[in-house]
């Protein structure tokens, strides 16, 4: 898959396939990606890392790609859209089932979300116009998660990338303005 996306397209390009999908997502319907009966050596906790390790990296690698910045973080926000609505069992443990896991789950939440706080430092400055202050970031990652969350609990995490354009905007436009959002978010333009 093209690791491009275009402006009008509604779905970001693909940077890593995920042929084998997310450790921890099996299916039950897929009798070759079941584990076998009985314990298991691997500890919940390192399984956990493990897929969070797996998602922030190919939202990373994503992001990464030659771009402008807003093209760059609707790429990384596709990937991430994409890979939580192929895997709807990864989505429903990380995103939902996460609040009953405990502590340390949480705190792996709080580390992953956290993370995220670093793909705004490349952030264009409007000319005339102050700093976007660290909070709005962190308003901006929590309303994008507030969506993720509504999606995966309702099981529509299917429908998820087809919300990029309007998500893109809400992460675009504090850092380039409404009209700029619009446009490289993929939205019509108002007629």
């Amino acid at each position: 898959m093209s690791s491009a996306s275009t402006p009008n397209s509604g779905v970001s390009g693909w940077t890593i396939p995920l042929r084998d999908g997310i450790p921890g997502s099996r299916s039950a319907n897929s009798p070759d990606r079941r584990l076998p009966r009985g314990r298991h050596d691997l500890p919940r906790e390192f399984v956990a890392r493990t897929q969070r390790e797996l998602l922030q990296r190919s939202v990373a690698v994503a992001y990464g790609q030659p771009g402008r910045w807003s093209e760059r973080m609707r790429r990384g926000l596709g990937t991430l859209l994409h890979i939580l609505a192929a895997e709807p069992a990864f989505a429903a443990l990380a995103v939902v089932e996460v609040f009953a896991a405990g502590p340390k789950a949480l705190a792996g939440r709080r580390q992953l979300l956290a993370s995220y706080v670093d793909f705004f430092a490349a952030a264009p400055r409007r000319e005339g116009q102050p700093e976007v202050p660290r909070v709005a970031v962190e308003a901006v990652i929590a309303g994008v998660y507030g969506v993720i969350f509504d999606h995966v609990s309702t099981g529509r995490a299917a429908e998820l990338p087809t919300r990029l354009p309007e998500l893109s905007y809400v992460v675009l436009a504090p850092f380039i303005g409404p009209r700029a959002a619009a446009e490289a978010s993929g939205l019509p333009k108002a007629g």
